[in-house]
């Protein structure tokens, strides 16, 4: 590959003319020199739950010193992009889809030195194992496991972890359920890492509430799309409204499902309670006005959601999603305010009515020990440790 000058560009605009599609396009320089520490291989910053996290690992790396670069597929859907710390390389591949990236990628890493690579997505991995395979990549491979692989991927595609995660030197997963469902799939247990996802320090700002008055703010957090539950969720609120009347609920996120849940809301006659209010780079101000969060989805790896709402000391009432929502509600000690997904419309009012007559210092214990596990400087080094334990060529 012909080199790529670095060229001097913000983190919040740059212009198609200025980089080369599908090539590696280094967004800005920094000032280390030489290979970097650790590397992460992510789609894009766009707004979404595995790329929150790896902009908040790359934050935390860079300010402990550590010489970090992040490789995107290109600038769609970027809107993390600016909230990058400027100590961190980014190089963009400027392609659309994941099997454009693999030549420039692979040509990438075999110019840029073996340091460990952590990998945001199984189509990603796909692509690293067969660079791996083939003998060109040499690189020490991490992969991170987003979510609950048996929900999120289809049955047809199980056979695939085996054979793709071989390729690779550790595994992280978020909860002890992701970690068996893995080893289910064929990942080998002495691979794999059970690391929370991070919140960074002003996640923790807000502290415990008091008691919230009589005009109730319910809030939910999440992409618009099905998985996520909010349909199900506002067909709840509508039932639980005899114990609230005076509620509203507002859902934060944009996607694909927004026109059907508008016209679910119409239907039910809900438009002056129930509000759609978009995509919300920073959650904190809604958390710090709501009075309790909810959440909906069919699966989860780990909310990050909740565990925002937790660590900013509000109350939290949701489904039972599976392992991933279950386990971190019970190490946090709150696992009562997990509604069974069979029971979830019925049980809604009486248990969102438990979390708000529960007293704040119930709270307060809850968002102790998630800081525990999941404040940023803990999961940094946790993810850091396991990269380096990687073998390296």
């Amino acid at each position: 590959m012909a080199g790529c000058a670095p060229v001097e560009l913000s983190h919040e605009k740059v212009s198609a003319p200025d980089l080369e599609p599908g090539k590696a396009n280094v967004l800005w320089p920094v000032a280390w020199n030489g290979r970097p520490s650790v590397r992460c291989l992510v789609p894009t910053f766009g707004a979404g739950g595995s790329e929150r996290v790896c902009l908040r690992l790359c934050n935390a790396w860079a300010e402990a010193g550590h010489a970090v670069e992040a490789i995107i597929y290109g600038r769609h859907e970027a809107e993390f992009l600016g909230a990058l710390d400027r100590r961190v390389r980014v190089v963009s591949l400027e392609v659309r889809r994941a099997r454009e990236a693999f030549r420039p990628l692979v040509r990438h890493l075999r110019r840029s030195g073996p340091a460990p690579l952590l990998v945001f997505g199984f189509t990603q991995a796909m692509l690293l194992a067969i660079a791996s395979a083939s003998r060109l990549v040499r690189h020490p491979l991490i992969y991170r496991e987003g979510s609950l692989p048996k929900s999120n991927v289809p049955r047809s595609r199980w056979w695939l972890y085996r054979p793709v995660l071989r390729r690779f030197d550790a595994v992280v997963a978020q909860s002890d359920f992701a970690a068996a469902e893995l080893a289910d799939l064929g990942v080998r247990g002495m691979q794999c890492h059970v690391i929370s996802n991070p919140l960074p320090d002003d996640a923790w700002e807000n502290g415990a509430r008091s008691r919230p008055g009589t005009t109730l703010r319910f809030l939910a957090v999440g992409r618009l799309s099905p998985e996520k539950g909010f349909s199900r969720l506002i067909d709840a609120f509508a039932q639980g409204r005899a114990c609230f009347p005076d509620a509203v609920l507002t859902i934060l996120g944009e996607g694909g499902q927004r026109a059907a849940l508008e016209r679910q809301i119409a239907a039910a006659g809900l438009d002056a309670c129930v509000r759609l209010a978009g995509f919300a780079p920073d959650v904190r101000r809604w958390l710090a006005q709501a009075d309790v969060v909810l959440a909906s989805s069919v699966y989860e790896g780990q909310p990050n959601a909740l565990m925002e709402a937790l660590a900013a000391g509000c109350r939290v009432v949701t489904i039972d999603s599976g392992g991933g929502t279950r386990e971190m509600m019970a190490r946090c000690g709150v696992a009562e305010f997990v509604v069974p997904a069979e029971r979830f419309e019925e049980n809604f009012g009486e248990t969102v009515a438990q979390a708000l007559a529960s007293p704040p210092s119930r709270w307060a214990e809850a968002r102790d020990r998630l800081r525990a596990f999941a404040h940023v400087q803990v999961v940094q080094q946790a993810y850091f440790t396991a990269c380096a334990s990687a073998r390296v060529p």
